[in-house]
């Protein structure tokens, strides 16, 4: 997906469905909806010409799925190309999107920085921020076409959010999610099973 969101209305990226959206290659397999792009509970808006316009999106895609520049958060992690590499740990164990947070929304891709990987988890960190805004949840989906909700229980995890503005915090990963990510997903193997969302 092209196109990266930020606050500033001149940016047709923010609120223009057909600026990104409807020109990328996801649009006609979602029956050109621009629904399924953004989570209703993310209210963040910009102001174009005296007037508050909803932005766009807030789903982001796992960037270790073929993304152009993953590679440089981490280069000895595994990067998907094909529906066969979701092998291990699985297609139900592969999150695929995730509902970004406003403050940390850019571009369509979440990150989870694999710094040091295999051997120095704590080099690891989130670099786009999950969103927390279902009582600190936030919508999933795999690779396998389930979906569900997952709540975050580490506070790092969903930080202050700052409205209106990109400015996403750096504290790190959570613990939980080191373990998590080291088999090959970004939350505890027992939460991922199809319809096992929290």
């Amino acid at each position: 997906m092209h196109g990266s969101l930020d606050f500033n209305g001149g940016n047709r990226s923010n609120w223009d469905v057909d600026q990104d959206l409807s020109k990328g290659l996801l649009w006609s397999y979602v029956g050109k909806s621009a629904q399924v792009f953004k989570c209703p509970a993310d209210l963040s808006t910009v102001l174009v010409s005296g007037a508050r316009k909803a932005r766009v999106r807030s789903m982001s895609m796992n960037g270790w799925i073929d993304s152009t520049d993953v590679t440089s958060f981490g280069g000895a992690f595994r990067v998907y190309k094909k529906y066969s590499d979701f092998n291990d740990p699985g297609p139900s164990m592969t999150r695929v999107f995730k509902d970004e947070r406003e403050d940390s929304m850019n571009d369509g891709e979440m990150i989870v920085g694999m710094f040091g990987h295999p051997g120095n988890p704590g080099a690891w960190k989130i670099v786009d921020y999950p969103a927390s805004y279902h009582n600190q949840a936030g919508g999933l989906s795999f690779a396998d076409g389930h979906s569900g909700i997952k709540r975050w229980v580490d506070r790092r995890t969903f930080p202050v959010l700052k409205k209106g503005r990109r400015d996403p915090p750096q504290p790190g990963l959570p613990q939980q999610s080191r373990r998590a990510l080291a088999h090959g997903a970004d939350h505890p193997p027992a939460l991922n099973r199809p319809g096992r969302g929290r």
